[in-house]
């Protein structure tokens, strides 16, 4: 069960790349009749494999998550019984001395909103004393990305081993919501970029919640373009905030459209989780817009891709930013003259050695070919 990362920031569990599926808070509640085994059941089979709790006093409960955990081969981040955001490294190693052998453990979860909390050379001494203990594992932080022009990560690279951001951009109709996915996702490549390291896990945690100030639910389409372009610009690993709420305040849980949405996306993901932990080819992708706009409402290309090769196929992503109907052709290197667009019981036929294709608003198109 060690837990490493390669050059590219992909996990790696003994050496074998592993893509987290993740969602925060998970615990007993109404939806699984206070069952944490009727949880982890429910949440393995629609395709997740890591999970999160705020529970973190070392309670018989939490005992029994941890075990149920286990039993269902999931994968865990976790703080120490203070919570995140524990300045104090001598109270965060008194669990980790403890726990550091558990086999669900993947990662300390050390800091929350991180900024607004402990400071960067603070939270880097909490995470070098963690490793020294256990270096068997990472050490995670979760917080906003903000603005480009002050990145709430860019001082706290260093502090952690991975960064989780919270990508919650969704609270009215304005058409520039999800294509902030994409700018904060460019603002963590630009720090990355400044620090001089690839090497650092960035699972990205996409909305699914409404309350906490948010006025609604993001769409299905919008949960999983959020979680598409975060993969296409750079996330080597999904999480979603949350399981559950309290009050006024609703996890995906609470909406059984929202929970079965969730339950698609994760399952999509459980498919491809081989294919996206794979290395970047290097395949460049044309994109030409051919009917609809060519740009998103701050400025992107409506479509983005990425490809990637497995098992003797090649798989192009392509997601939409745009909040209007998009009209594409894709030309990439090597396209097969059969074209399978997963997860739509459908196949495309290129001709002249590109792909033309329509995005629904927020649309994702998942494509597979036989290489050559």
């Amino acid at each position: 069960g060690i837990v490493t990362l390669r050059d590219d920031g992909v996990t790696l569990i003994d050496g074998q790349p592993f893509f987290p599926i993740g969602i925060y808070a998970v615990w007993k509640r109404e939806h699984n009749r206070n069952s944490f085994d009727r949880a982890f059941q429910e949440l393995k089979e629609a395709g997740f494999n890591t999970a999160h709790t705020y529970n973190s006093a070392r309670t018989g409960e939490f005992r029994e998550f941890l075990d149920a955990a286990t039993r269902h081969g999931f994968k865990l981040f976790l703080s120490a019984r203070g919570g995140a955001n524990t300045r104090d490294p001598a109270s965060v190693l008194i669990d980790v001395a403890t726990e550091e052998g558990e086999s669900a453990l993947l990662a300390w979860y050390l800091a929350d909103d991180t900024a607004s909390h402990i400071g960067s050379e603070e939270l880097r001494r909490v995470h070098q004393a963690v490793r020294a203990i256990d270096p068997a594992h990472l050490t995670i932080q979760a917080d906003p990305v903000g603005p480009p022009e002050r990145s709430r990560y860019a001082d706290y690279v260093e502090s952690t081993d991975g960064f989780l951001p919270e990508l919650y951009p969704i609270r009215g109709d304005e058409p520039d919501q999800v294509p902030r996915i994409i700018r904060d996702m460019k603002t963590i490549a630009a720090d990355l970029k400044r620090a001089g390291t690839t090497r650092k896990a960035i699972w990205a945690i996409v909305q699914v919640f409404e309350g906490w100030g948010w006025p609604r639910y993001p769409t299905d389409a919008e949960v999983r373009a959020m979680t598409y372009l975060s993969l296409i610009h750079g996330a080597t690993g999904m999480t979603y905030y949350t399981y559950g709420g309290h009050g006024k305040n609703h996890g995906a849980t609470h909406d059984p459209r929202v929970w079965a949405n969730l339950k698609r996306v994760a399952g999509e993901l459980a498919q491809l989780q081989n294919v996206l932990v794979e290395r970047d080819p290097g395949v460049k992708v044309a994109c030409e817009v051919v009917a609809g706009p060519a740009r998103d409402a701050l400025g992107y290309p409506s479509i983005s891709t990425m490809v990637r090769r497995h098992d003797g196929f090649t798989y192009l992503f392509a997601a939409s930013s745009s909040a209007e109907n998009v009209k594409a052709r894709l030309r990439v290197l090597g396209l097969g003259q059969r074209v399978e667009c997963l997860f739509e019981e459908r196949a495309l036929s290129p001709r002249g050695g590109f792909l033309e294709d329509t995005f629904a608003p927020y649309g994702v198109h998942v494509y597979r070919w036989q290489a050559p």
